[in-house]
Formats: structure tokens, sequence, C-alpha cells
């Protein structure tokens, strides 16, 4: 097996690094590229040659999982982060695994092996257990073995890896492409339609534009690409439809006008009834059906009021004819049995042969191919009574159609060769040119591509000597198809050229575009994109004239590949992504329709809940308090089997989050209650109200009296009054309660970044340790020094923000309050000197003229102190002399302490979570100012921040 092509994105160089370690241990895994972003990634990747993305999520740009979405293309991605929290939303775009940071070696073991089963089961999969006879497969489902009938599948949808194989009662799902079971021979009575659909051949009941109508009503959408195969159908078809209109009448047509001005210069009525039926198929051959319908009626109506029987007769052939291209069976079958009918009653057998031919082929179309196949054989004994070769040769013609549907190609084959014989005989041209046409495609299943081939040709000289431009076409393009389908792409550009110039003539734009498509595609596929691009320019222009949005999105989808193999990224880029804007627009109805479908049931699910909240209120209590001794519990455990401080530090931390996690779950659960609490108490007070109206109408009934009218008048003002109280109540709740859901989902996000911003320093010191002692050869000094200073930075300050989230989460316990005393501000700038003294780059001042003190709690302050402190030191990355002041001063009988730094500065923005609950940052943004923040409030500080971009910041604390 080939190695597997992979790349690495991540936006942290020791991960990246440690990632490329791993990857080159394995023989299997190619490492063509390394970027530190999406964008990166995307200016440079040829992602048509990759297997494999390792990929982070939180870098800068763009995230991992909007990155994943635009390289489809790529079979595998194996997500690598210190989010855990979006495991669940990477699985929705085509994942195979998700690994959390830091990365062992036996964990990067374990995705490989499953890429490895992953990538080996895409290529070596089959279908099939095991077969019998040729109508009946058996598929694996769990651990079942079904068996299905081939017969009874109705089409064959595709999902990407997987097909579905769709009956009248279920949906087998397979584990192989649609692409490679239609290669399967089993299947080669199925044609492909669309890029997800195939369908069988001997169930298609008519063809429009844009689907297909399968005899049991099922639509299927027909894909611009794929109408090649449909034309190819057509030809295999082409005498069921062409011999259906032309049957009644072989000989010549007159002009439609030069007909009607006969029509009005008849007077017999049997004169008016054969030239409405030659009108018939003058409008029949032009196609309009309504005109070709409205002279067939006409016909009949005069016949039947002259009792002119052979006229009724040719009248209900020509009217079933309509219904039969109109897809209505039923109604043509009557009409062609009432036609027979007259027949017979007449004695005319060779018409009445005729018309088996006609309900022969109807019935095939449905899919009734015993009834076809006998009528046909009746007719065919007829004509051979009577000796007349050209109609026996339209029986065997039509006798192979069938049995080439039921894929007996012997006998299809057999019937075939004798149609010829006997239109050779006859000396029937055109018809022999059909014959050929039908016959070929029967060489065609059976992977005979030279019988097809040579059958193709006899076909095309037939119709080339008659002139005959769109037979001509239509079977150069399918021998185009068949050199593709062989990887014979010289042949096959050489055909499409060819077609291309027997329909420009006509001015069929959309042939052309069509064609224009296929010399695009085939290009690329020769590796010439330049000619590629020329021709899919031509066949999008054509497109977007029409309208027609999935040959739009599928010429976008070529070109995108065109630009990748000239190596212009940037605009096979903008091409990948209008193919991806046009295939999401052509289902954005039905989605829409979908959202609406589930946003409704979300509500009516909601409202279920809310019914059933109520009684699960002692559960949610009794569950709390359960969760809460649990918790306890289990870290009393670790605190013991901890083996350092630093250790039990950590597990108090933990708990402290499980446990505040807990108490915000059970507050908002508390608050609810009282919801439903208020509501019952409200409708139970209006209850009582109601009875208590009943009692007093009851005493009315025996003396109505001021008194009483007065009394039901209190009742209603209590009950006004009562029901205001009541929705000022639930107002207050619905507030409070909505005040907590924000709360919760603030501290939610805020949790999970913590939960990032930890883990990131401790994954970067192991994979820093893990290079030096396992890969040090992919580290110079440079690089080494560089991650080593960034490795005791990250630590340093992990250390100090573990420190602080301890504090903070202590503050957040409503059993942890401040304890305010006395307290002397020099003493306070001492300690926090000795603290920052090893900073000698750094400038300190400290300034207190006045000896002042402040009444706040001690261990809060000197917390806010020192964290004001370290973010002010933060900032100096490039500024010269970097100084910090402190200061202590009184200011309208208030105490005042400022800090001033002299670094770049920033916007007001940045200082946000200062004042303002709702914002989240992360460690690297500052966990202190959020401490800050919290500590402040608690002990009644006012912060004020005042900042200018290129001069410093000044931050005040107001007692």
């Amino acid at each position: 097996m080939k190695p597997f092509n992979c790349i690495v994105v991540d936006d942290d160089e020791i991960d990246r690094l440690m990632i490329v370690s791993f990857v080159k241990r394995y023989e299997q895994l190619c490492l063509v590229g390394v970027f530190e972003n999406a964008e990166e990634a995307l200016s440079n990747g040829d992602f048509n040659q990759i297997d494999v993305v390792f990929l982070d999520i939180d870098m800068n740009g763009m995230d991992g999982i909007s990155f994943r979405r635009m390289i489809q293309e790529v079979p595998v991605c194996i997500f690598v982060t210190s989010h855990p929290e979006y495991a669940v939303d990477s699985f929705s775009v085509d994942t195979l695994d998700f690994i959390i940071k830091p990365i062992s070696l036996q964990r990067f073991d374990e995705s490989i092996v499953r890429l490895q089963t992953f990538l080996s089961i895409q290529q070596k999969a089959h279908l099939y257990e095991n077969m019998l006879g040729t109508d009946h497969v058996f598929i694996r489902e769990g651990h079942r073995e079904t068996k299905v009938a081939l017969h009874d599948v109705l089409y064959l949808e595709g999902l990407k890896d997987y097909t579905l194989l769709v009956t009248e009662d279920k949906k087998h799902c397979v584990l192989s492409s649609i692409g490679n079971l239609l290669k399967e021979l089993h299947f080669n009575h199925f044609v492909r339609i669309h890029r997800s659909f195939a369908v069988r051949k001997d169930l298609i009941k008519s063809v429009s534009a844009k689907e297909v109508l399968l005899t049991n009503d099922i639509n299927i959408p027909i894909g611009r690409s794929f109408k090649d195969n449909i034309k190819s159908l057509l030809i295999t078809i082409l005498f069921f439809i062409s011999f259906s209109c032309a049957y009644a009448q072989k000989q010549g047509q007159e002009q439609i006008d030069s007909l009607l001005v006969e029509l009005e210069k008849a007077t017999v009525d049997t004169s008016k009834v054969h030239l409405r039926n030659e009108l018939f198929i003058a409008y029949r051959t032009m196609s309009n059906l309504d005109l070709a319908h409205q002279h067939a009626q006409e016909a009949f109506v005069i016949s039947e009021k002259v009792g002119y029987r052979k006229g009724m007769a040719a009248s209900h052939n020509n009217i079933a004819i309509v219904y039969a291209l109109r897809g209505d069976f039923d109604k043509a079958v009557e009409h062609f049995n009432n036609a027979l009918k007259i027949r017979e009653e007449m004695g005319d057998y060779i018409q009445a042969a005729k018309l088996s031919l006609n309900i022969g082929m109807t019935q095939g179309r449905r899919g009734k191919y015993p009834e076809a196949l006998r009528n046909f054989l009746f007719a065919k004994n007829i004509f051979e009574k009577h000796g007349d070769a050209y109609l026996v040769a339209n029986a065997h013609l039509n006798v192979g159609n069938i049995y080439y549907f039921t894929q007996e190609y012997d006998k299809a084959e057999e019937n075939f060769l004798k149609a010829i014989d006997y239109f050779q005989a006859t000396g029937s041209s055109r018809d022999l040119a059909s014959v050929y046409a039908n016959l070929a495609p029967v060489y065609s299943d059976l992977k005979d591509y030279k019988k097809a081939l040579d059958y193709y040709q006899k076909a095309f000289d037939i119709a080339d000597s008659l002139n005959h431009v769109t037979l001509k076409a239509l079977v150069v393009d399918n021998m185009g198809l068949i050199y593709e389908h062989q990887t014979e792409y010289d042949k096959a550009l050489h055909h499409y050229n060819e077609v291309l110039a027997l329909i420009e003539s006509n001015g069929d734009q959309l042939r052309i575009g069509l064609t224009h498509f296929k010399l695009g595609r085939l290009y690329n596929k020769l590796n010439r994109p330049e000619q590629a691009i020329h021709y899919l320019d031509k066949s999008l222009e054509t497109a977007k004239k029409v309208n027609d949005l999935k040959n739009i999105r599928e010429n976008y989808e070529s070109l995108s590949e065109a630009y990748s193999l000239i190596g212009n990224h940037k605009t096979a880029f903008e091409n990948y992504k209008l193919y991806t804007k046009y295939k999401d627009s052509l289902f954005n109805e039905e989605n829409t329709k979908e959202l609406t479908r589930l946003e409704v049931q979300y509500e009516a699910d909601k409202q279920q809940d809310s019914l059933r909240f109520a009684a699960e209120q002692e559960q949610l209590a009794l569950q709390k308090e359960m969760q809460l001794v649990a918790l306890h519990h289990e870290y009393e455990r670790k605190q013991a089997a901890a083996k350092n401080e630093e250790e039990r530090r950590q597990l108090m931390i933990e708990e402290e989050i499980k446990r505040q996690q807990i108490e915000n779950e059970h507050v908002i659960a508390q608050a609810e209650s009282k919801r439903k609490e208020a509501e019952m108490l409200a409708d139970q007070q209006k209850k009582d109200a109601e009875a208590l109206v009943n009692i007093e109408r009851e005493k009315g009934f025996r003396n109505v009296s001021l008194a009483g009218l007065a009394l039901i008048a209190g009742i209603g003002g209590l009950l006004f009054y009562q029901n205001r109280s009541r929705k000022k109540h639930n107002e207050k709740l619905r507030v409070l309660n909505t005040e907590l859901k924000q709360a919760n989902r603030i501290k939610t996000r805020f949790f999970s970044i913590l939960n990032h911003d930890l883990r990131s320093p401790v994954a970067n010191l192991i994979h820093f340790l893990h290079l030096q002692n396992e890969n040090p050869e992919l580290l110079d000094r440079e690089t080494k020094e560089r991650l080593q200073g960034k490795t005791i930075s990250g630590a340093e300050n992990l250390l100090a923000s573990m420190e602080d989230l301890l504090l903070w989460s202590k503050g957040q316990m409503e059993n942890f309050k401040p304890e305010p005393k006395q307290i002397q501000i020099q003493k306070l700038f001492e300690d926090n000197k000795k603290v920052f003294s090893g900073y000698q780059n750094i400038h300190f001042g400290y300034h207190n003229p006045d000896n002042l003190e402040v009444f706040t709690d001690l261990n809060y302050l000197k917390t806010i102190v020192r964290n004001l402190t370290s973010n002010a030191i933060n900032v100096f990355t490039t500024t010269e002399n970097p100084t910090i002041i402190w200061e202590a001063r009184q200011e309208n009988g208030r105490i005042l302490l400022s800090v001033t730094d002299n670094g770049p500065g920033a916007d007001s923005k940045k200082f946000r979570a200062l004042y303002d609950d709702k914002e989240v940052v992360g460690i690297k943004s500052g966990l202190g100012l959020h401490l800050i923040r919290d500590l402040a409030k608690a002990i009644g500080c006012v912060i004020e921040v005042e900042s200018t971009i290129g001069k410093g910041t000044t931050i005040r604390l107001l007692f």
C-alpha cells in the first residue's frame, strides 16, 4: 500500500513540531506540508493529493472546523486540540479521530491504526458476502445477512462512501460508493442519472429536462453532467417511441398548412377523419401533443357520428399514443384495447397485430414485461403468417428490447440480429440504424466495448448517409463516453469535438453547453487545464443564461480542479467556494422547511418538559445534595493520595470548579421551581375564588341583595389584584431566570476557556521535553532557546494563574467573605516591591507621602495590586525604559490607589473584563482581570481605567 500523504496545521510551534516528530515515525505516512494557520494551508496545499490532515481547532484566523469544511476532498481529518468541548462539533465535518493535547505516542499510535483500518476499508471493501444466481445478493447488515432481490431494487442512492439500495419496503445500506457499485456486472441494468442516483432502465416512465419519473411515480433528479447517460438510454428505447408514433401511417407526411387547407375544403366526413388523423401525426412529430390530441379527438367524434369504424379504431389508437407519451398508461391501454376490439370485429388482423405491438410497448414502459412479451410474440406470429418482413423486423426489435431490459442478453442479441436481417431484406436503412443503436448497449453492458463501438459505427454510417444529424450526434456522443470510460481520452476528445461540430449548426445552446462541459472535464483528465478552462468558461456562460444551477455548480467544481492543476490555488479556492455556494443553494428551501419543523418540534418538547418539571423538583434537590456529598468524598480520597502540595492545590481547584457548577445548576432549578410554584398558587387562588363566587351565586338565588352584589364585586377586585400581583411576580421570576441562565452560560464558557488555557502550557512543557529527549534533531540552537524561553514563561504564568484561580474560586463561594481591617498602604507597597524585585530591567516607583491607611481586606487588596502589577509588566515587549508607578493619595474624601505604566496602551475594549460581568477572557488574555473585578466588587472598590495608545495606561482603585 502506498504511503498516505499528510499535512499538519497548528498555530502552536511546539505542538506542531511534536506532531511532525510522531508522523516521521511511521513509514506509511508521508509528510508533504506543515502550516501554522488555515490561510497559509489554503494558499499552498494541493488538497486533491492529500489523504490526511492533522488539524488544530483554536487557531489565529480561520478555526479548524471551518477549514475542514473547505477541504472536504481530503478523505481523513484528525483533530489535535486542547478544546475537548469541540468534540461533538468536529464529528459533523467528517472527522476520523479527536485527540486531546498533550499528545502521547500511544494515543497517536491508536489514531494511526484507526487511520489504516479506515483507508483499507475504503480501498478493499466488497459489497457482497456471496451470491445466489444473478438476481439476488446477500448484504451484511449488522450481524445478519439480508437477501435482496435485484429486481426489487427501484434505484440506488449514493451517500459518499455508502450506497442505499432502495426497494418498496426498505433502504439497504452497503459499504461501497455508487460509482464502484455500478461497475459490478449485476448492476449493469441501472443507469446513473445524477451524482447521487442511479435508476433501473426498465422502470423509467418518462424523462423531462430535470428529472426522471419511474413507473411507481417516484421522481429522481437528473444531474447536468449525467444527461449523456439519459441520451444513451433514449437511443436504446428509440424504437419504442418512433414506432409508436409512426405505425399507423407509414406514408409520408404533408406540411401542416397544406393539411389545414385541405381540411377546410373537405366535404366528405371520412376525408375529414383521414385529414385529422394525418394532422395528428404532423403535430405529434413536432411534439405538440395538445394539438395532436385535439385532432385525434375530433377524428373520433366524426367517425362515431357517421359510424366509420375504421376511423374510430385509428382515432382510438392515436389518442392512446398521446396518453402513453404523457405517462398515463392506464388510459393508453384502455384506448388501445378499444381499437383492438374494433379491428378484430372487422377481421383486420394485421392492424390488430400492430395494436398488439403498441399495447406491448405500453406494458413494457410500465415494467410489465411478461404482458409486453406476450403481445409482441402474438404480433410477430401474425406478421409471419402474412409474410410482412418489415413488421416482423419491428416485432423482433421490440422483443429484443424486452430481453435487454430483463438482462437476458443472449435472447436480446438473437432478436436484434434477426431484426437486422429482416430490415436489410426490406432495404429500410433508417430502421436498420435504430437496431444497430439498440444492439450496441447490449455489448456495452457486457463490457464488450469493441463490438459496441462496431455497431455504433454502423449506426453512424447509415445516419451519415441519410444526413440524419440528430442520430449522428447521439451515436458519436455515446462512442465518446465509451472511450472516456476506457480512459482512451484522445479518442473521446475527437468524438466530443465531432459532436460539437454537428450540433453547433442547429443552434441548440443547451446541448452545445453540455458538450463544452464534457470537453472541459476531459481536458482536466488529460492534464491540460488551460484548454479545460476555455471550454468550462463557455459552458458556465450557457448554464448561467438558462439558470441551470446544477450545471453551474458542476462547472465551478471542474474549474476549481483546472486552476488547481495549473497551480493557481487562490482562484481554485474561489471557484470551489462558488461550487459549495451553488451546491448549498439547491437545498436551501428544503433546509428552511426542515429548520422550521425542528423549531416547532423543539417548542413542543420544551412545553412537555415544562409540564414534567414540577414533579422533578424534589428529585433535583436530592440529586444536588448527593452530588455534593459524592464530590466531597471523591476529593477527600484524592487529597489523601496526593503526593505533594502542588497536586493537592490542583485537586482543590478542580473540586471548587465542579462544586460551583453543581451550585449554578441548582440555583437555576430553584428559580424555575419558584416560578412554577407561583403559577400553581395563582391558579389555585383563582379556582378558590371561582368556588366562592359559586357559593355566593347559590345564596343570591335565595336572597338577592346589594350586599351580595358588593361581595361579588369585592371578589372580582380581589381576583384582579391577585392576577396583577401574579403577573408582576412572574415577570420578576422571568427576569431572574433569564439572568441566571445567562450567568450560567457565561461561566460555562469561562470554564471552557480555563480548561484550554490551563492545559496548553502543560502540553507545551510535555511536548518540549519529548522533543528534547526523542527528536533533538528537529531543534536547532535558535529554535531550542526560543522554545525553552516560551516553555519556562508559560510554566511561570501557569503557576501564577493557578494561584489566582484558586483565590477567585474561593471568592465565588458564599462562605468566603472579606475580613476588613485597617491596613497601612506603605506595608502593602513594600510587600509588592519584594514580589517583583526580580525584574531588574523595569523601574518601579511607590509614592505614599501621607502614609495613608485604608479599611479593607488585606489578602483581597494584595491580590488586586499584584495582578495589576503583573499585567503592567506583561505589556512591556518593545517599550524602552519600562516604568511602573504606584501612588496613594486622598481625593474628595476617598482613598485612591493608582498604578501607571508607560507601555503601548490599549483600546478600552481590552479592559472590559474589569467592569463587565458578561465579558469572558482566558488566561492568555488575563485571568487577573476577572480576579481583580470580582475581588474589587467584594470589598466595595471602584475601578477606573484610562489608557492612551502609544503613551500608557493608568488604573485607579477608589475606596
